[in-house]
């Protein structure tokens, strides 16, 4: 027993002998670590690096607003945002000036027979009448000076409800006239005068004996003549001699006939019925329109020799004329 606990205790000493070593051999280690040289606070961080950044973010940015541009202008095409711009694309003169119809809305005056009315926008269209008249006078004597269609380069540029509203005018003048509906894809006639559209021009070119296809306005001396039925074949009805028969018998019972026809670039329809009138009116839509699509339809209407009245300007830039009649 004396013998086991002495040979533990030699183990001990021996071990603790070991871990005191072990303990020096440490600290002069540690002693050994000396500073080469002071530390430098520095004057700026070393992140984020404002000038890499700022370099980086002009690069994309420069690259980014490129692209964009590049995008906007394959998309949407360069707009033409004033009425001098439309001219010298059109080469065209401007008969009308139309103001915004959302300036007429917000005006919400009356006369006296409980209408709304717009003096700029109402004064527009008698404008827009006399100045057809004078541009007409210009044509060879074998027209009639009666027929005109009104187009546009696309759809959306308010060319429908510029006719109606010229036939209105007109037909406040003491003239008898008549809107034919001409758009056989989306007419709109006989919802701006809140007509039937059950019988109107697909009727009367596949049976003239049509009744009823000829329908009154509330506004005397008006008279409009819808689209019909929808037809699939609505340029081959447009160029048909029935059509042309149709529209001269009636320029010889109205003093004016008003066709509203497709956008000149969306069918070929309107192409069909440009040689079978006295004078082509071009409504364009300010600051919607694009400047490719005018162009195209300008050189497309020259094409088909159509005799051009004049350019009609929708959305037109407000002039002192409101003012002058105590509009602000």
């Amino acid at each position: 027993m004396e013998i086991a606990i002495q040979l533990k205790e030699k183990t001990y000493a021996t071990l603790l002998d070991q871990y005191d070593q072990a303990r020096l051999k440490e600290i002069e280690r540690n002693n050994m670590i000396s500073v080469v040289e002071p530390a430098i606070v520095p004057l700026t961080p070393s992140k984020p690096n404002k000038i890499l950044n700022i370099g980086l973010g002009f690069i994309i940015g420069l690259i980014g607003g490129v692209g964009l541009a590049f995008l906007f202008e394959n998309l949407f095409g360069s707009r033409l945002y004033s009425t001098k711009q439309i001219e010298e694309i059109t080469e065209l003169n401007t008969i009308g000036k139309i103001p915004s119809m959302e300036r007429a809305k917000l005006m919400n005056l009356k006369n006296k027979k409980g209408e709304h009315y717009f003096f700029p926008f109402n004064e527009a269209f008698r404008r827009l009448h006399v100045q057809i008249l004078l541009q007409n006078n210009n044509l060879p004597s074998r027209y009639s000076n009666k027929i005109f269609m009104i187009t546009s380069s696309e759809p959306g540029e308010g060319k429908s409800t510029i006719t109606s509203n010229l036939a209105i005018a007109i037909a406040q003048s003491g003239k008898k006239v008549i809107v034919v509906d001409c758009d056989l894809h989306i007419p709109k006639q006989h919802k701006i005068f809140g007509l039937t559209n059950s019988a109107g021009l697909s009727s009367l070119l596949n049976d003239p004996n049509t009744v009823d296809a000829v329908q009154k306005t509330r506004y005397p001396g008006l008279f409009v003549i819808t689209s019909g039925p929808l037809s699939p074949t609505p340029a081959k009805m447009l160029g048909s001699p029935q059509m042309t028969s149709l529209i001269q018998s009636l320029a010889k019972e109205y003093d004016i006939v008003l066709l509203d026809s497709p956008a000149f670039l969306a069918v070929a329809d309107t192409a069909q019925l440009a040689p079978i009138v006295d004078g082509v009116v071009l409504v364009v839509r300010r600051n919607q329109i694009r400047e490719e699509a005018v162009r195209e339809a300008c050189r497309q209407l020259a094409d088909i020799k159509a005799r051009m009245v004049g350019l009609v300007v929708n959305e037109a830039e407000r002039s002192g004329t409101y003012y002058y009649y105590g509009h602000k």
